[in-house]
């Protein structure tokens, strides 16, 4: 049965599939000018409603236009016929339809020989389907017809034919997709340039595009042809080294991929095999994944060269293409599943099915370092310190070693390094290109060099053995024999300059060959020194130079301090990599990330400086306060968690490495940074800053808030927030047109995309959060306002620069006020302002308003998601999972949610909020995040969030943190924190415990509130702002605290009147005061300016 079933699925479904990847590409040919004239386009202009009129509801009638390969169509209004072009392979593009005033630039020439080539293809892919089809067949066509297609000429012709038509045709359509792109990019600028006076219509890429990838995709197929085995070989090769093992299967005696592989003893054999566009590249270019050309020869017709590499050059050639597009209307081709909100193209069923196909295995060369004569070493791996070190560590015993067949003893087995290298070709890596494992070579020579050397722990008996010395050159001449020589490899891996199959040990990621090897060399190295051999000693030199000679070979090593000390300065570029003005760190072009590269490059500099601390080496004046300000900023960024009595770093400035688990010893695990070292620092320097750090941080805290640093403070250069109280940690992560969100970098973070939404994370055990990103639900990241499920989470679309400025904060230094202007940058689909107020009692004070969205999809307010660690109690009453309407409060492990009534009011009293709780056992996958290799996960997690019923009413509540459940209860009916106004101009609170006035005047007009009195007889305060501003006004001391989040406002005006009434305690006699702010400007655009009022 299962033989008769494979043999079905590759008679029949490989060329049903050609045929329908043929009618799929007439179909994109042939619209809008012949079929489906409404339904399939290359470019659409279409009504917008989103894209110059923020606020409109109403529909735009017309114009529309569609163009496509042979010509175009078009309508003025929305109920008028279409009108299309005649067809032609040089068309005209009638764009009449459009206003005058539409930019059309390069929407009235597209390339105009594409549609020629592209009719090339489409005969070349109709021969080839033609004769595959019989080929397939050939078996029902009699002796005669079947011999001769079965001849491996006319195979090998065919294959030939349907190259030439897929790469043609394809090459034909990405210049068509970039010059469109082009077009699409500079017609909605153009728009954009116009104003409000503009059309109100919007270009974009169409799914015609997207039928064309699908048809190239359902070429890659398996196809049953028994001739193919006329070519197949079975080889099994033995290496005269003895231990280098290689073997190669070619002729496959599978069921089907589909239903996984399966062997088969039926009298008639299935085969899986290559349809013919596969062959050829297998034929002329054979993949092979060999560790030399000699083993590459011997295996030039592996079973590497299967049918899984046609995807993997699909993917190769369009998946970039394919990636951009995440929106393709109306027509949805054939077996692709579509979103039923959207009705959307599911990109993410070919991701996927292109990640599933195109793992390969790597071969089982084997590799083993072998002694001699030894009999008394022993290594093996064991479990890294709990000390966090970055070192693998290894047991160093005195049972005897494991022996191999040829009687000599082995330093450890291959199967525990991965030595994979460099690529298979341009279209397969097969290295890891981030944490590369074959680094645990050099890792282990680290080790086993500290031993040799001494200082080793519990390793004395090894220092300067000579057998332990004698296993070290075998190690280090083992990788030495095979570095690569072609220099162009440091950064140029699978280029031209560097082809992949060049030999050597070397990885298509540059950080592996110029910083990750060379510095483990020299740690090596050096450890060795005088032991080292005159080759060794070269080859120690060459792969050091890679990390500073490859810049200039001209600079002598004393240089070396000068060009640390012009980096230890502070960066003052937006988006700058570096040290920035407000103690954050950024990399990657405005992402913060003191998590790794900063903590990174913390350890370097406390690696320079304590050496030369004291010597004409030591780093001056504008270095110390550089690198003051980071280690300041890193303290407020950091938690401790109370279970493992670990530090770590808040998941907002990890970026992409929030995708490991502890136990992969990454930025996830700890600090990772040696914080005796800020002591020996701060002396030798004599810095109170990172004097008290290292005090701050040394502390046994019985909560996360690890040292008690108490209060707010703005990262105003990367749009973060953090506030620390009694028992607990928040911090709050936005982005803007000044900062990224994050990244999906290596494989690594590919759901980020909402990591940056305002996200608000509250330590209070410091346990939360860790180890549970595996299981997370991406879509309902804690603090975040999102359109569940309306953005497509994967790598490609991970990272945005923000497209709104209004983003930042105000500090007091005790209280905050974060603001933030959202757009999808996405999908452009949803939008929102969203306040978070942050209250010198602890209390957390968040507005949500001017929401918006385009979309059927749901939109949520999340309030957190985390590890389920108690009840959970709705309005007082113990619950699970489930949906709750009219909702006063919340409370769950320690965080208590209160949502008010409205303006005006500081009572729970109304009619409340819409919720949903949902708790339980949820199970994820490590690898499905990045390249952590560690066993799924099942955490127990909380999750809830706020249902945005009523797009058009603003939300508020009140979360109090590090509270039980009795005090908040108690807390809940006394908070004194009044709502003054939410909507799209201003979001205003008043808290009258402390008599501070937060607001935020979201128009660039600023605006004007009126304040509640704090005493019964005084009179009403009216505050008015000249500008947008985020304001902090404290009627105490009578001082304003004012911020621009734009950083675009040099000067602006407060105006402070009273109505009639008794005058506030404080105030002086002018009835009417107008305060000139000077905001902060150049490097510290975006702090706050503290101003005393002289009232």
């Amino acid at each position: 049965m299962i033989a008769g079933l494979s043999k079905a699925v590759t008679l029949y479904l490989a060329p049903l599939l050609s045929l329908t990847a043929v009618l799929l590409s007439f179909f994109a040919f042939f619209a809008p000018a012949l079929l489906l004239q409404d339904r399939v386009a290359l470019l659409s202009i279409t009504p917008s409603t989103t894209l110059t009129n923020n606020t409109s509801n109403l529909d735009v009638d017309g114009p529309t236009v569609h163009i496509g390969a042979l010509g175009s169509c078009s309508r003025s209004q929305n109920q008028k016929p279409l009108n299309c072009t005649v067809a032609s392979l040089s068309p005209i593009y009638d764009l009449s339809a459009l206003p005058s005033n539409v930019p059309t630039s390069l929407l009235t020439a597209p390339a105009a020989t594409s549609p020629g080539f592209i009719a090339v293809s489409l005969g070349f892919s109709c021969l080839f389907v033609a004769i595959f089809t019989l080929i397939s067949f050939r078996s029902k066509l009699g002796p005669r017809m079947g011999a001769m297609f079965d001849k491996p000429f006319i195979n090998r012709a065919v294959a030939w034919v349907g190259l030439l038509g897929f790469m043609i045709g394809l090459t034909a359509f990405l210049v068509l997709r970039m010059w469109f792109g082009k077009a699409v990019d500079d017609f909605n600028s153009g728009i954009v340039a116009l104003g409000g006076q503009a059309p109100q219509i919007v270009a974009s890429i169409e799914n015609g595009f997207t039928m064309v990838w699908v048809a190239y995709a359902f070429l890659a197929v398996p196809a049953e042809d028994r001739s193919f085995n006329h070519y197949t070989e079975n080889v099994s090769t033995t290496s005269k080294e003895g231990p280098r093992r290689l073997r190669f299967e070619h002729k496959m005696t599978l069921s089907t991929g589909l239903a996984g592989s399966q062997t088969t003893t039926d009298s008639v054999q299935s085969t899986i095999d290559f349809q013919a566009v596969i062959r050829i590249i297998c034929w002329l270019a054979p993949l092979n994944t060999s560790l030399s050309d000699q083993r590459a020869r011997a295996s030039s017709q592996s079973s590497r060269c299967s049918s899984f590499h046609a995807l993997v050059i699909v993917k190769a050639l369009v998946s970039a293409a394919l990636e951009e597009l995440s929106y393709f209307p109306t027509f949805i081709p054939v077996g692709i599943s579509t979103s039923p909100d959207t009705q959307s193209f599911n990109i993410d069923v070919l991701s996927d099915v292109w990640s599933m196909l195109i793992h390969t295995t790597p071969s089982d060369t084997s590799v083993e370092i072998l002694s001699g004569s030894s009999s008394s070493l022993s290594v093996s791996p064991a479990a890294v310190s709990a000390s966090g070190s970055s070192t693998i560590v290894f047991t160093l015993g005195e049972s005897a070693p494991a022996v191999n067949a040829s009687g000599k003893w082995k330093l450890w087995p291959a199967s525990e390094i991965d030595y994979t290298s460099g690529c298979k070709s341009v279209f397969s890596l097969l290295a890891q290109q981030a944490n590369w494992p074959a680094q645990g070579h050099w890792q282990r020579i680290v080790t086993l060099s500290s031993a040799f050397h001494g200082g080793l722990k519990n390793a004395a008996q090894w220092v300067n053995s000579s057998d332990l010395r004698a296993s070290i050159t075998l190690a280090m001449d083992f990788w030495f024999s095979n570095d690569f020589t072609n220099i162009a490899c440091l950064n140029s891996g699978g280029l031209a300059a560097c082809p992949c199959g060049t030999p050597g040990f070397w990885n298509r990621n540059w950080f592996s060959n110029i910083i990750g090897i060379p510095q483990l060399v020299i740690q090596s190295c050096l450890l060795l020194n005088s032991t080292l051999t005159s080759s060794q000693l070269g080859n120690c030199t060459n792969i050091s130079g890679r990390a500073y000679a490859t810049f200039d070979r001209s600079i002598h090593g004393v240089d070396a301090y000068g060009r640390v000390h012009n980096e230890v300065v502070i960066q003052q570029a937006v988006k700058g990599d570096g040290i920035r003005p407000d103690g954050s760190f950024g990399q990657h072009a405005g992402i913060i990330y003191n998590g790794n590269y900063g903590k990174d490059y913390a350890n370097d500099v406390f690696a320079f400086e304590i050496e030369a601390a004291g010597t004409q080496f030591g780093a001056g004046t504008n270095s110390q306060i550089a690198f003051s300000t980071l280690i300041d900023g890193n303290q407020w960024m950091i938690y401790r968690n109370i279970e493992t009595g670990v530090l770590h770093w808040d998941f907002s400035v990890l970026g992409r490495f929030i995708s490991f688990p502890v136990a992969d010893n990454q930025a996830t695990a700890s600090i990772k940074i040696n914080i005796t070292e800020l002591q020996v620092l701060g002396e030798e320097w004599g810095s109170d800053t990172l004097t008290d750090a290292f005090n701050n941080l040394s502390k046994n805290s019985s909560n996360a808030n690890v040292g008690s640093l108490n209060g707010n403070r703005v990262f105003y250069d990367n749009d973060y927030i953090v506030q620390r109280g009694l028992g607990y940690v928040s911090t709050l992560r936005m982005y803007s047109t000044r900062t990224r969100n994050t990244e999906c970098t290596n494989s690594q973070n590919p759901f980020g995309f909402h990591l940056s939404d305002g996200t608000l994370y509250t330590y209070m055990t410091g346990s939360e959060y860790e180890d549970i990103a595996a299981a997370w639900d991406f879509n309902l990241i804690p603090g975040t306002t999102v359109d569940y499920n309306a953005s497509p989470l994967r790598c490609a679309q991970t990272g945005f620069t923000g497209l709104e400025a209004f983003v930042g904060g105000v500090s007091t230094g005790n209280a905050g006020v974060g603001a933030m202007r959202y757009t999808n940058p996405l999908t452009r689909a949803l939008r929102w302002q969203k306040t978070w107020f942050f209250l010198e009692s602890g209390a957390q004070h968040v507005m949500v308003g001017n929401l918006s969205s385009t979309t059927s999809a749901l939109v949520f307010s999340v309030l957190d998601q985390r590890k389920h660690t108690s009840n959970i109690y709705v309005d007082g009453l113990t619950v699970s999972s489930g949906n709750f309407t009219n909702v006063c409060t919340l409370w769950h492990g320690s965080v208590g949610y209160m949502f008010p009534a409205g303006i005006g009011s500081s009572s729970i009293s109304g009619t409340g909020v819409s919720l949903t709780v949902d708790v339980g056992l949820r199970t994820g996958n490590w690898s499905a995040l990045g390249i952590s290799k560690q066993p799924p996960p099942t955490v127990d997690l909380f999750a809830a969030w706020i249902v945005h019923t009523d797009l058009n009413n603003p939300v508020s509540y009140t979360a109090f943190p590090a509270m039980n459940y009795t005090d908040f209860m108690t807390q809940v009916n006394a908070t004194g924190i009044v709502e003054i106004q939410n909507n799209g101009n201003i979001s205003a609170i008043l808290d009258s415990a402390s008599a501070t006035v937060m607001a935020v005047f979201w128009s660039a007009d600023g605006g004007s509130i009126i304040i509640p009195t704090l005493s019964e007889g005084d009179a009403l305060i009216n505050i008015a702002a000249s500008k947008g501003l985020l304001v902090i006004l404290e009627e105490n001391t009578w001082t304003l605290t004012v911020s621009d989040p734009t950083q675009s406002v040099a000067n602006a005006n407060i105006v402070l009147q009273l109505s009639s009434g008794q005058a506030p305690a404080g105030w002086g006699q002018d009835r009417t005061v107008t305060v000139p702010i000077s905001l902060p400007t150049s490097r510290s655009a975006g702090g706050s300016a503290s101003i005393p009022i002289n009232c």
